[in-house]
């Protein structure tokens, strides 16, 4: 008989302090094994937070290696700039391209969870910004796994847990106080048998984690949509399963809609300064090459470079105008 053994955490700002008290709920004898996604910058030295956890709890916390085995009573949490998934009772640690613009991805670490296990999984979403971990607590909803939440007025940054109860019918919203009293009950609980795990949430796993680029496989993810990687400039396919909609190029980079017009705006932003930089860079130009043409007493010519200064200045202070703006 199996239980929800496989607890998956994900948290991005204010996550650390939050699991620094959650895992003091955590019982030495669990028979869970948890796995933790942090959102952190690529820099960060993992081993340094890993260490404040491990302060707080008598449990084992470790960084994983890849293919390392799955040891219960263990909490694993993944290196930063890196993306951890589960399967065949190992934990396999890649580097691969951004899901849901992060590495590590919580969306990655839940789906594969979900593929590989199912009902045994139960799925955690604490404080955070943006969306990552709301597509991958649909996949375990959708494998029969258990959801839980942290309570928004709980949350330092209640943005990701509120996204996720909008878009999930979750099991429990709960503070951090009453969250490891929840967790001991399901670990203790059997799982239905017989669940059969969606075809497409199987399929993105795999792609995920082997990397797959073959157009065939990844054209069976869903329709088209008339955008473009902003990572990669791919075309992009949208996920015809489930509630919260995501999207994927044939390389591999996922975003919800939230996180694509994210990107796409902060594209916008940079290709709008490098065109304010060239006109500026023409302005100049024009200026310097009326002059010249004023020496040679071209007074013709050195009107319409004048002219064309003023227009480019016109140009320059629209483009100032938007930059400007919270467009």
């Amino acid at each position: 008989m199996n239980y929800h053994d496989i607890i998956v955490i994900g948290s991005s700002a204010g996550g650390i302090g939050i699991m620094q008290e959650l895992v003091k709920q955590f019982r030495k004898d669990s028979p869970a094994s948890i796995f933790w996604v942090q959102h952190l910058a690529p820099q960060s030295t993992t081993k340094i937070i890993l260490e404040s956890i491990q302060n707080k709890t008598e449990i084992t916390c470790r960084i994983p290696e890849h293919e390392e085995p799955i040891q219960m009573g263990c909490l694993y949490m993944a290196p930063s700039n890196h993306h951890m998934m589960l399967r065949d009772d190992k934990i396999l640690i890649k580097k691969g391209p951004k899901e849901s613009r992060s590495r590590p991805s919580i969306d990655t670490l839940f789906r594969s969870a979900a593929a590989s296990y199912g009902p045994r999984v139960i799925g955690v979403v604490l404080s955070g910004l943006l969306d990552d971990g709301v597509v991958g607590m649909e996949a375990i909803k959708r494998s029969g796994g258990r959801t839980i939440v942290q309570e928004i007025i709980d949350a330092p940054y209640p943005q990701l847990p509120q996204c996720v109860l909008d878009n999930v019918n979750v099991d429990y919203v709960v503070p951090i106080t009453e969250m490891g009293y929840i967790l001991d009950g399901l670990v203790h609980q059997p799982v239905e048998e017989g669940f059969e795990i969606p075809s497409d949430i199987k399929l993105e796993a795999d792609i995920s984690e082997r990397l797959v680029t073959e157009i065939d496989t990844w054209e069976k993810f869903g329709h088209q949509v008339p955008y473009e990687c902003p990572s990669c400039g791919g075309a992009l396919r949208e996920s015809e399963k489930g509630k919260y909609s995501h999207l994927r190029c044939y390389t591999g980079h996922t975003f919800t809609y939230p996180s694509l017009y994210h990107e796409k705006t902060k594209k916008l932003e940079e290709a709008l300064y490098v065109a304010l930089r060239l006109l500026e860079e023409r302005k100049k130009m024009s200026q310097r090459m009326a002059k010249m043409e004023k020496l040679n007493e071209k007074n013709f010519s050195a009107k319409i470079l004048d002219e064309k200064t003023l227009q480019l200045q016109e140009h320059i202070e629209c483009l100032r105008k938007v930059l400007l703006s919270d467009f």
